[in-house]
């Protein structure tokens, strides 16, 4: 079992990947602005523009996937958004 860190898991991608590391058994440690449960696992506040990352979330994470930024859905993609 591994300890995963994921921002983003309250989007498109970031809810099919906290499933699916909870169904393989490894420990998925989500983080999100907002409290809610993605896949039956609850999130742990954190808004990385005022405060950084909680120590206790990291801790003994074996890895950390950021998913967080722009969704991909939200319109055509012009330099603008790519930026």
């Amino acid at each position: 079992m591994s300890r995963v860190v994921l921002t983003g898991a309250t989007g498109l991608i970031g809810r099919h990947l906290a499933a699916a590391l909870a169904a393989r058994g490894d420990e998925p440690i989500l983080l999100s602005r907002r409290s809610q449960l993605v896949a039956g696992i609850p999130t742990l506040r954190w808004d990385p523009a005022i405060e950084p990352i909680p120590a206790r979330a990291v801790a003994g994470a074996r890895a950390i996937v950021n998913l967080a930024g722009e969704p991909i859905g939200a319109g055509r993609w012009n330099s603008g958004q790519r930026r």
